[in-house]
């Protein structure tokens, strides 16, 4: 197991409290994504409940256990755009960020953040608006699975391949399945 497994695999089930830095995260969101990266959580976007509209922010968790649970988190540089619902990888020292609903309009674009340069920039947009699927990694194979979601407007089965050269393509399957029904809002797990 890698030790952000053994991180994530700590933090279910167990008591938390959750300290802010001076710029808190006080919000209550909901479709936000979740990463980890260096041992840290990164929290992208999501719907911001208090405000009722999609946020732009990015934060940062260190994960303590002095003396219980404890996330302390820091502010990163806002994204390009506030989304909610997008699909979010690390792949290197890259996150990205994949489509999403910003209030108003379904997503195609896609963002990267590089931890380097500590800067956003824009990335090709996908062949499709996403929003509500789900990404699977695959450490083994540095692959990183979208599996359908709302394309277009409408639910999909499709399974496809995102890689930063070539962007979102679909794929026949996944490891020899078919999906026969279209879904959104899912859970994906890679065992």
């Amino acid at each position: 197991p890698t030790p952000e497994s053994e991180m994530l695999r700590s933090l279910v089930g167990s008591e938390m409290c959750i300290r802010d830095s001076p710029s808190t995260l006080k919000s209550k969101l909901s479709n936000h994504q979740l990463n980890l990266f260096n041992n840290k959580i990164i929290l992208t976007g999501g719907f911001n409940g208090d405000e009722g509209k999609a946020t732009n922010q990015v934060w940062e968790g260190l994960v303590t256990f002095q003396p219980e649970l404890c996330i302390n988190w820091t502010p990163l540089p806002s994204m390009l755009e506030s989304r909610y619902g997008h699909v979010s990888v690390v792949l290197e020292d890259t996150l990205y960020c994949l489509g999403g609903y910003d209030g108003e309009k379904y997503l195609e674009s896609v963002e990267s953040f590089n931890y380097s340069t500590n800067k956003w920039q824009r990335c090709p947009d996908l062949y499709c608006t996403l929003e509500g699927a789900k990404g699977v990694f695959n450490p083994q194979s540095g692959e990183f699975y979208i599996i359908g979601g709302n394309r277009d407007g409408e639910e999909s089965s499709k399974v496809s391949l995102f890689t930063p050269s070539s962007g979102m393509v679909d794929i026949e399957g996944y490891m020899g399945h078919v999906w026969h029904e279209a879904r959104s809002e899912h859970v994906a797990v890679l065992l």
